[in-house]
């Protein structure tokens, strides 16, 4: 199962459809770790990346992940 990293990765990656650098900037990780991670999790079996989890993930951070990065707010 994809851990928390990598469902960030993919779902800002293909579902909110930032580039790299948005990804890099509002997860506070490098580029290089951008790619590897998703690398790793388009390799994790696919059962473990639901739709359900993904739309979990999204409302849990909703307003709290932009592609200008983590908003210190917590808004």
């Amino acid at each position: 199962m994809p851990g928390e990293r990598q469902l960030s990765v993919v779902v800002l990656r293909h579902w909110k459809d930032f580039s790299a650098t948005e990804t890099t900037q509002a997860l506070d990780i490098s580029p290089g770790t951008v790619e590897s991670t998703l690398g790793r999790a388009l390799e994790t079996p696919r059962q473990g990346l639901t739709t359900a989890r993904a739309a979990a993930w999204l409302a849990a951070t909703a307003g709290t992940v932009t592609a200008a990065g983590p908003r210190e707010d917590g808004r």
